[in-house]
């Protein structure tokens, strides 16, 4: 699939299932892929998604690929259509998924990698303590805490409770993303409130589909005008609109973990 959302369906003869014969004999292709077009990869289970009266099938799912307003990015793109197929709606999974996006990039789309470990464990720290003590004082259901890496990517790095989205840490978010909370917070430099995150503006903002978020509020990390991350407070109950004062309670809480997650940023580099 291409970054504008044209899709095309690559079909091949298939084979057996690997595991199934010791000496079974496999085709080999080749794939050509431009800059910046995708290869989508997928376990019939994604396809298999059941509702009551049929299976979700593999033409669906090209329309999904292809039907999408902002191109997707493919760091994202495997739970958001998974989220998309079978994490909500009327289809639900019946067997195992696995999906894979790859990419080919030019040298100036390849980010840095997380920063060397003792920096990020105290980083997660730090974190970590922001995105339990936002859930406490704005009494929500949790928070997520990006890093901002090479003023180009937001990366996840802790969440509250953990099991609010599991691999959290494993998120990263182009600051450019018109879907992200997170990324939208960062670029404006000030807070952000999404009462009703499931409708948007006619948006899919990711972070609300992967946790079932009804209202967001995300909330710039700063230290001297420099943007260090973004705490977004997560609320799944019910609809929420945060009031001045507790938004003004969270820029006073991001401020006050800004500057020692600063000092670690400092020292390590």
């Amino acid at each position: 699939m291409s970054k504008s959302g044209v899709t095309r369906l690559a079909t091949r003869r298939a084979n057996l299932p690997l595991g199934v014969l010791d000496d079974a004999e496999f085709s080999e292709y080749e794939v050509g892929l431009d800059k910046d077009e995708i290869l989508f990869l997928y376990t019939d289970g994604l396809i298999e998604a059941r509702s009551e009266k049929t299976l979700f099938g593999e033409q669906a799912l090209v329309d999904l690929l292809g039907s999408t307003d902002s191109p997707y990015d493919v760091l994202n793109l495997p739970s958001d259509v998974f989220q998309d197929v079978a994490g909500a709606g009327e289809y639900r999974q019946v067997d195992d998924i696995a999906i894979l996006a790859l990419s080919r990039v030019g040298k100036d789309s390849v980010r840095r990698t997380a920063p060397a470990d003792h920096i990020l464990d105290e980083q997660l720290e730090v974190f970590t303590a922001v995105a339990e003590a936002l859930t406490d004082s704005m009494l929500t259901t949790g928070a997520a805490v990006y890093a901002l890496e090479d003023e180009k990517y937001l990366c996840g790095r802790a969440i509250y409770p953990p099991d609010l989205m599991p691999n959290f840490q494993n998120v990263a978010i182009d600051l450019g993303d018109e879907q992200s909370a997170a990324a939208s917070a960062a670029r404006s430099g000030a807070p952000l409130v999404i009462v009703d995150a499931q409708n948007a503006a006619g948006s899919k903002i990711w972070l609300a589909r992967l946790t079932g978020a009804k209202s967001l509020l995300a909330v710039p990390i700063m230290n001297e005008e420099r943007i260090i991350g973004v705490a977004v407070a997560v609320e799944t109950v019910e609809k929420r609109e945060f009031t001045d004062e507790e938004i003004d309670e969270a820029c006073d809480l991001c401020q006050a973990a800004a500057r020692p997650t600063e000092q670690l940023t400092t020292t390590g580099s």
